[in-house]
């Protein structure tokens, strides 16, 4: 199953240790995450036009299962990635960290929220909203 996971990016790559653990332990229950600042910007190797960058994520949006919206920290491109993937019909989770106010219109749209203490707890979360959607799609 294919994740694409929302967050708000750094240039100072700050967030880079949650979204590398997340995956790693994410791909170990055999979910594939997709993160833009990683599969597409190379952690900032890669320059990308706003307009490419924008295209690219949308497609990924497309060819995901899943639509993981984290909260750690919010920017106005997580409410277009999660518009979007709503949209088309993709499965919704948000993640916050314990005590993170999620705004009425994520809240509005998302088909679970998750609060966490760390990154554990995140991937637990995300985990189990996955599972259960693969298991809805079995004959």
């Amino acid at each position: 199953m294919r994740v694409y996971l929302a967050l708000k990016y750094f240039e100072d790559q700050r967030n880079r240790p949650f979204v590398e653990e997340a995956s790693r332990a994410l791909a170990q229950r055999g979910l594939d995450v997709y993160c833009v600042a990683r599969d597409l910007e190379g952690w900032g190797a890669v320059v990308v036009s706003p307009r490419d960058l924008m295209r690219a994520s949308l497609a990924a949006l497309q060819g995901c299962d899943v639509v993981w919206v984290d909260l750690s920290e919010k920017g106005v491109g997580l409410g277009i990635e999660a518009g979007y993937g709503h949209a088309i019909g993709k499965p919704l989770l948000i993640t916050a960290p314990r005590g993170t106010e999620v705004s009425t219109t994520l809240t509005g749209i998302a088909d679970e929220i998750v609060d966490y203490a760390d990154v554990t707890e995140a991937v637990a979360g995300v985990a189990r909203f996955c599972h259960a959607r693969s298991n809805q799609r079995l004959p």
